[in-house]
């Protein structure tokens, strides 16, 4: 459902930043590490299609996995010096 609610949430530490994305309540499983392409393999040329794979790439720790009556997607990043 396009108009399900979907929340996010920031975490801050002196290590890194997480974000936490909750797919809506009842939503099928969707890990987008099952969606996407290995950057070297995409056209150059190409308008789109990279956005996963440079968040996959740039991310130190992705987690896709149920949470409480959710499913979580966690990006980690390191900050810089870590």
């Amino acid at each position: 459902d396009p108009a399900a609610p979907i929340k996010i949430s920031l975490i801050d530490t002196a290590a890194a930043v997480r974000v936490d994305i909750f797919d809506p309540t009842g939503a099928q499983p969707f890990d987008l590490r099952d969606h996407t392409q290995p950057l070297n393999a995409l056209d150059p040329l190409a308008e789109n299609g990279r956005g996963i794979g440079l968040i996959l790439q740039y991310a130190s720790h992705v987690t896709y996995g149920q949470s409480a009556d959710r499913r979580r997607l966690s990006l980690s990043f390191l900050k810089s010096g870590e």
